[in-house]
């Protein structure tokens, strides 16, 4: 992620392009993983515990959270706000692949495969989100295993969510 200290979110190496949001610690917000699905069965006390891992950034309409080609080492699940996906084609113009009002958590191919960014995310109106870096959720995992396994069920849920989304969108192009 852009621009951050090293007691928050920082990436490996520094972005190419990306905006930088306001960031605040999550550490002891837990009001906050309150509006977040996946953390809805977690008891106050879960919450509390894991809420140091996290990080809550806000962008400003317009904003590009993330740059396809980036390195990515963090991901967001998505509080408030909208988001466009876009990913450049053979001529190098970007093609909206998603406008998105209900997207659930951004990032989280590079949870599982630690690849660069895919695509380009940018914000389309203000944009709430709880972030955690691919280091903290090992630390998170390590520390708290059952809450891991369900963070990491999560995201499988939603990659196979887009992947039968994308199946579908195929069918219908191939004809």
């Amino acid at each position: 992620m852009p621009n951050v200290s090293s007691t928050m979110i920082n990436p490996a190496k520094p972005t190419t392009g990306s905006s930088t949001g306001t960031r605040t610690s999550a550490a002891g917000k837990t009001d906050v993983f309150n509006r977040c699905y996946v953390f809805d069965d977690f008891s106050s006390k879960d919450v509390q515990e894991i809420s140091r891992f996290f990080e809550v950034i806000h962008f400003s309409p317009d904003q590009k959270i993330y740059i396809e080609g980036e390195d990515a080492d963090w991901m967001g699940f998505i509080l408030a706000g909208n988001l466009k996906i876009t990913k450049e084609d053979d001529n190098h113009n970007q093609v909206v692949i998603s406008n998105e009002f209900k997207i659930k958590m951004i990032g989280e191919m590079s949870l599982i495969d630690g690849e660069k960014r895919s695509a380009t995310c940018t914000s389309v109106k203000p944009v709430e989100l709880l972030a955690i870096t691919n280091e903290k959720f090992d630390d998170l995992a390590k520390e708290f295993p059952r809450i891991g396994l369900i963070i990491i069920k999560e995201v499988a849920k939603n990659i196979s969510r887009r992947l039968r989304a994308t199946s579908g969108r195929l069918i219908e192009v191939l004809g």
